[in-house]
């Protein structure tokens, strides 16, 4: 369970004097139906006695027992410096795909002043200018302003090289990305790659699913690249192949539509990520019996200007003149066989 997430659902309880339905709630989480209930049922589970209440009409909290609760995990996971809570904030407006915070709701969250809020706002446009993120105030409201490149790049530093995270693993990539099936991704990737013969090693694959599930997660809740020019791709362009297989089955898999820009991005991801053209055990086999050839000329060579009297008329004999003649145009043969290999 992402306890970030239980507690935007227990907050979100408490913020309405109503019964609020499942559907809700999940529309608020990017959630599942199902995964709202099993979360609710956890957060029941883990308290001291259940708060949340199931209705007819939908779901209501007590508000003291949710009040000791919310402390209780502001607590846990209170971010303790500047790096810590602008991180925080950026990952409140990426996990629930806003573009705005209410500042004194992430005051109260954080368990710092509305003041330090605005500080660390004003501070976060020169931390995060780089990605092309700005951030505004607007009253009681923090806005970010990016564009959907931008907000993927954040996205990809902030759950993981902002949290601490240097080696992205899928354990992290599923808790902070929990709305997509993340290893129903890796196997479509890897199925397809393995098909088509396509090399990956294990950094650039999970570098390929890390990107891949961002994208889906964006697009599960609207937010797409824009349309933009795009590069033909040739027709014996394997790649392109993959790019677009793999679209097909993320679009079964995960209902969704992904545009002509979309596939674009998984193309060029593909690109950067993997070889095209691996060298075969077979290949290898047959640089060894190159090599094996060139060696036992070599020890022709040598027996042969060792060689003295009568025997050195015969035909197969080689004079020490035309040895390395012969030995060179072996090497640069062979040489030549090789670099085409790879």
């Amino acid at each position: 369970m992402d306890t970030n997430k239980a507690r935007a659902l227990v907050e979100y309880l408490t913020r309405h004097d109503r019964a609020v339905t499942a559907k809700e709630l999940a529309g608020f989480l990017n959630l599942s139906v199902r995964s709202v209930k099993s979360y609710i049922s956890s957060i029941n589970g883990e308290a001291k006695e259940p708060f949340i209440i199931s209705g007819h009409s939908g779901y209501t909290t007590s508000s003291a027992a949710a009040r000791n609760y919310l402390r209780a995990v502001r607590r846990e996971n209170t971010p303790q410096d500047y790096e810590e809570r602008a991180n925080w904030i950026n990952q409140k407006f990426l996990r629930y795909h806003v573009s705005k915070l209410n500042l004194y709701d992430v005051a109260e969250a954080l368990n710092y002043s509305a003041d330090t809020i605005r500080g660390d706002v004003r501070r976060m446009n020169g931390s995060f200018a780089s990605f092309g993120i700005s951030y505004e105030l607007h009253g009681n409201d923090i806005c970010m302003i990016a564009d959907e490149k931008s907000l993927r790049k954040l996205a990809s530093y902030s759950y993981f090289e902002g949290s601490g995270d240097r080696i992205v693993s899928y354990d992290s990539i599923k808790s902070n990305l929990d709305d997509v099936d993340v290893e129903a991704i890796r196997r479509i990737l890897e199925h397809t790659m393995a098909e088509l013969n396509l090399y990956v090693n294990d950094f650039s694959l999970t570098n390929i699913v890390l990107h891949t599930s961002i994208m889906a997660s964006r697009v599960l809740s609207h937010h797409e690249l824009p349309s933009e020019p795009c590069p033909e791709h040739g027709e014996d362009d394997i790649v392109y192949h993959a790019a677009q297989r793999i679209c097909v089955e993320l679009e079964d898999l995960l209902h969704l539509s992904l545009s002509r820009e979309e596939q674009n991005n998984v193309y060029f991801l593909l690109r950067a990520n993997i070889h095209q053209d691996p060298v075969t055990f077979a290949d290898s086999l047959l640089l060894a019996y190159l090599f094996s050839i060139i060696i036992f000329f070599y020890l022709l060579c040598k027996k042969n200007l060792a060689s003295t009297g009568p025997e050195c008329e015969h035909p197969c004999y080689f004079s020490q003149e035309k040895i390395p003649m012969i030995f060179e145009l072996f090497v640069l043969y062979f040489f030549c066989a090789g670099r085409h290999l790879y």
